[in-house]
């Protein structure tokens, strides 16, 4: 067993033990003596040079959310043409983050353009899913294609 802030931890085989059962010491925890020392910090690692490839890829992932923030920032502002032209911009830099194409769906629901809203939102899915986005933007990309559908009163799909 192991104290942990003054707090018993028990794995499997220390649960007869925590229950008071044969084998139970007072270095299992019940006391107060004071911790043995902490072994010093390692050294951290120098960071890995950057490849050139890498370095691009880093500064187009940067580029491309700042298009997203001046996306964001012209949505709420209700300018949805110019918030799409940022989003294009961030898809185009960094084609493997689904929350840019979401987001020009949202626009483009919000443009009442359904149909294109749908085909974003069907493209973020299947970006997500290569990606292995957060399940909870799949499912943001889904539910923005049933309220298309709601919107065109086509509730059969």
């Amino acid at each position: 067993g192991g104290c942990l802030g003054g707090v018993n931890i028990f794995s499997g085989d220390n649960v007869k033990d925590a229950m008071g059962g044969a084998g139970f010491t007072e270095g299992s925890g019940g006391s107060r003596a004071a911790a043995p020392t902490p072994p010093p910090e390692p050294t951290p690692e120098p960071e890995p040079e950057m490849t050139e490839e890498e370095k691009a890829a880093k500064q187009s992932k940067e580029a491309a959310l700042a298009e997203k923030e001046k996306g964001n920032a012209a949505y709420k502002a209700k300018d949805f043409d110019v918030a799409i032209k940022h989003y294009d911009a961030a898809i185009a830099l960094d084609p493997k983050e689904i929350s840019f194409l979401s987001n020009r769906a949202a626009v483009k629901f919000e443009q009442a353009k359904y149909a294109e809203s749908i085909e974003d939102c069907e493209k973020a899915i299947e970006v997500g899913r290569e990606n292995r986005a957060d399940y909870k933007a799949i499912a943001r990309a889904m539910t923005r294609i049933g309220s298309c559908h709601v919107k065109q009163g086509d509730l059969d799909q």
